[in-house]
């Protein structure tokens, strides 16, 4: 049986594959499991990457995308390998680096407006409803950057360099099987 890691995200559940490298951030925790979460509730629905790897919606795609690749200017053998396998251009290579560098911008701006967020609706005293509501637009505001960084890199990329380039993130989410469970299933799909 596949051993997957499962990070737990406010409601919403997204899962690492076990071949790639742990990023973590303030608001999430690793559970490990070798099956489906079990318990009293409801079974979970699961996308299986290598099976409906189409089922991902296209933030959780660029944002495995992202968090793999090196967020510095190939100048080192290693990272000038990583990025040519993909087999970009150097004008695509350095679109390409920009993007990922926000990207990690954009993670350090979500977990700080989560903490942020949270402490003062939690000083108020507000409800976990009303603090759920609140981190999850805050997490949408960073799906849509992670949106708009995809538009941005379709707009200088060359069409088959994009293609190259999801080819590479479909094998990414081939290896990852996400459970999801109550608002977790609407939340995990949001933006369509």
């Amino acid at each position: 049986m596949q051993l997957v890691h499962v990070i737990l995200i406010a409601l919403s559940v997204a899962v690492i594959p076990h071949n790639s490298r742990l990023t973590l951030s303030s608001r999430a925790f690793v559970h490990w499991t070798q099956a489906a979460p079990q318990g009293g509730q409801s079974e979970p629905q699961v996308i299986d990457g290598s099976k409906n790897p189409e089922l991902f919606p296209e933030w959780y795609i660029w944002e495995m995308l992202f968090e793999r690749l090196p967020p510095t200017a190939p100048a080192e053998q290693e990272k000038i390998n990583h990025y040519s396998r993909l087999g970009l251009t150097n004008s695509e290579i350095q679109t390409l680096v920009r993007e990922v560098r926000a990207f990690g911008r954009s993670k350090e701006i979500l977990s700080q407006q989560l903490r942020t967020t949270r402490a003062a609706l939690t000083a108020s005293k507000k409800s976990e409803s009303d603090i759920r509501d609140a981190t999850q637009e805050v997490n949408l505001q960073y799906r849509y950057r992670i949106l708009d960084a995809r538009n941005r890199i379709y707009e200088e990329l060359s069409p088959a360099s994009i293609e190259k380039l999801r080819k590479f993130a479909y094998q990414l989410v081939a290896g990852t099987t996400v459970y999801l469970r109550g608002r977790a299933v609407e939340f995990f799909f949001i933006p369509r």
